[in-house]
């Protein structure tokens, strides 16, 4: 990559410039593991207060919360460093491309319900899960672009049917 080519040749020329790639590449992993462990404390604390806390066992001590939200943590650190090794040959375009077709899922979730005044929480949450099932699964499936449209658009298409289907039923 152009990072790499443009980091040899300022790091080849002086110690300074070897100092500078040192500490560009320090920030680099900074900004990695500061956004990693604030996602790793954000779904955490939303599963043990919102699902836990709030639905399984909502007189459960502030210990027993705070035991399953150190659990949570726990799985998300196995979760993440297990796909970190099972994605180690996928490149970061791809990466990237599986990121977004599952930001598109949680689209109905914040534009929809804007003007959708009637529309619950456990449609949206149905959709979302449809969603993710239909793009991850083409992706899984060596479909990530059916037609060169993104498996996430496939993905909102089924979450957008999922969520008017529910929504007609109620």
């Amino acid at each position: 990559s152009l990072l790499t080519i443009l980091c040899r040749e300022v790091q080849q020329e002086t110690l300074l410039g070897r100092w500078l790639v040192v500490v560009l590449f320090a920030a680099i992993l900074a900004a990695i593991m500061s956004t990693a462990d604030s996602i790793i404390l954000s779904l955490s604390s939303m599963l043990t207060k919102d699902i836990y806390g709030g639905w399984w066992s909502p007189s459960a001590s502030e210990s027993q919360m705070m035991l399953v939200g150190k659990r949570c943590g726990w799985f998300f650190v196995f979760a993440g460093v297990s796909g970190a090794i099972l994605l180690r040959d996928t490149t970061l375009v791809t990466m990237l491309d599986r990121k977004l077709d599952l930001l598109a899922q949680l689209c109905p979730a914040f534009m929809i319900s804007l003007w959708w005044k009637n529309l619950d929480g456990q449609s949206v949450f149905r959709g979302m899960l449809v969603g993710i099932v239909v793009a991850i699964g083409l992706a899984v499936l060596g479909h990530a672009k059916p037609f060169g449209i993104h498996a996430g658009l496939y993905g909102l298409t089924a979450n957008l049917l999922m969520i008017s289907v529910n929504r007609s039923r109620i």
